[in-house]
């Protein structure tokens, strides 16, 4: 027993000879879960295979069914693939100053890239068809 035991067992404190209190509710707790998982028994599967080179007369019974539910993570659903509004994509090479300019005037326009980038083209055919007359 250490020190502290044999003080408590001269001050008539009522612990065993571990330290631990019968009236400990934990303890008791502790106990019982620990003498119904000794008296449990412990779980054993048999495989019943039909005999060799003889015929199968009766279905094989089904094994026990065992739920795998909170062990196999859930599988997240396959969102459907939505259409898409730009399906060609372009890369376009231009200078640093030039992507400044276009940015800015979308930005003060309040035009998404897409639509500035339109109104640049309809600009630059409108030109072009007045260059021709």
């Amino acid at each position: 027993m250490t020190t502290n035991q044999n003080l408590a067992a001269k001050n008539g404190d009522a612990n065993t000879h571990d330290g631990s209190s019968k009236d400990d509710p934990l303890e008791r707790l502790t106990e019982a879960l620990r003498d119904l998982i000794k008296a449990r028994e412990p779980v054993t599967m048999t495989t019943i295979s039909p005999p060799k080179n003889e015929p199968e007369l009766e279905p094989e019974p089904e094994a026990p069914e065992v739920s795998t539910a909170g062990v196999q993570p859930k599988k997240a659903k396959k969102r459907e693939r939505r259409t898409l509004l730009y399906p060609n994509h372009y890369s376009l090479r231009i200078r640093e100053e030039d992507r400044e300019r276009f940015d800015e005037y979308a930005y003060r326009h309040r035009l998404e890239k897409g639509a500035a980038f339109k109104r640049l083209l309809d600009i630059t055919e409108a030109w072009e068809a007045s260059q021709k007359d």
